[in-house]
């Protein structure tokens, strides 16, 4: 009878044995097989975090870009043709003059605004865009008749910045069927009048490191005119 028992204790005892935890070697590399997939998981997790970071930032960087330009074209399309004191010949001109160059564009446009009580009402504003070649920065000016319409006197705020490429051409007629308009880097007209059409070529730093094109936007204005070759 005592010897029975002994051997069912025995038998309990050795399934214990043969059901009971992990090793230390097990243990050890257990951990080091869930490292490693932590480690493979972490990488790809932040590897995606980085690139959709990346995308981001670019995308960011097109529709800021693409808000100033939609501002510019309205503006452009709202443009109004001052009659002003003319200056003479061989000076600047006077402030009510369109002026225009490679790289700067300033005219006058209706502009939305409120008045104290926040009334809307539009009032006439003498808008100055420019580039700044050292800081690489889009800068834009807004002057009203509190300012005397002068740019010069008010501060210029920077709109875009890491700009590497700014640059402006003006419409002039072409004979040609094929291609009816003659883009020139200078706008020169007799009446200093608004331009028909405004090309602006736009490129950023960070899109020319990535080889990527320039930003082409083209302005069409309903009062103005076509240049002509012998007026340059």
């Amino acid at each position: 009878m005592s010897v029975s028992i002994t051997m069912n204790l025995s038998d309990a005892t050795g399934r214990r044995r043969a059901t009971g935890g992990f090793t230390f070697i097990e243990m050890l590399i257990a951990v080091a097989v869930f490292s490693v997939v932590a480690l493979a998981l972490y990488s790809a997790f932040f590897a995606g975090v980085k690139v959709w970071k990346r995308s981001n930032q670019g995308q960011d960087e097109y529709q800021r870009v693409g808000f100033v330009l939609e501002d510019i074209d309205k503006e452009l399309k709202n443009s109004v043709y001052m009659n002003g004191p003319s200056g003479d010949e061989d000076d600047e001109g006077s402030v009510y003059d369109f002026k225009s160059g490679e790289d700067f564009i300033e005219f006058f446009t209706l502009s939305q605004a409120l008045d104290e009580e926040g009334n809307p009402f539009r009032q006439l504003v003498k808008m100055r865009y420019s580039y700044d070649e050292s800081q690489k920065v889009l800068l834009r000016a807004a002057a009203d008749v509190k300012n005397g319409f002068s740019t010069e006197k008010t501060s210029g705020e920077s709109i875009i910045e890491g700009v590497e490429v700014f640059e402006l051409r003006y419409a002039y007629l072409k004979e040609e069927e094929e291609e009816p308009y003659d883009w020139k880097k200078e706008w020169v007209h007799e009446n200093r009048m608004i331009p028909r059409g405004v090309r602006i070529y736009l490129e950023l730093a960070s899109a020319a490191e990535k080889g990527k094109k320039e930003i082409h936007k083209t302005i069409f204005v309903p009062l103005g005119v076509l240049g002509e070759e012998e007026d340059l």
